[in-house]
């Protein structure tokens, strides 16, 4: 039976095997090495950062992640397969990795924000988008 989440240390666990799936898949690993640049340490701290915010109320993230996806969408178009494949990733990360309620809970979140995201940088067109997101 595997564990639940239940540290910062799981969390960073889950999101740096969650970023190695996407930058070896070529339909959205561009979307990070080419169009945002990442620095991929430096962003799985702020990823995990953010997650621990969301399961534990940590206080460890300071952002705005609909921000940078909006510049994101802005610089090039997300799609749908691009949702699709962070869901897929995300959440089959964490189930290869953990059970319980903390990880039931992390991957309803991320099905909220997914579907949130997509809903709104698929329907909304770039130049109708909130001006603080650029």
């Amino acid at each position: 039976m595997k564990r639940d989440i239940e540290t910062r240390a799981d969390i960073h666990r889950i999101v740096t095997e969650f970023y190695q799936k996407m930058l070896a898949d070529e339909r959205v690993a561009f979307l990070f090495t080419d169009v945002a640049r990442i620095d991929v340490p430096e962003h799985v701290e702020k990823v995990t950062g953010f997650w621990n915010d969301v399961l534990f109320a940590a206080g460890d993230y300071h952002g705005n992640p609909m921000q940078v996806h909006w510049l994101l969408n802005g610089q090039s178009p997300l799609q749908h397969t691009h949702f699709d494949l962070w869901l897929q990733y995300f959440t089959q990360t964490i189930a290869a990795l953990f059970e319980g309620d903390n990880a039931a809970r992390m991957q309803q979140r991320a099905l909220s924000i997914a579907t949130m995201m997509r809903v709104k940088m698929l329907t909304q067109p770039l130049n109708k988008q909130d001006n603080t997101a650029r």
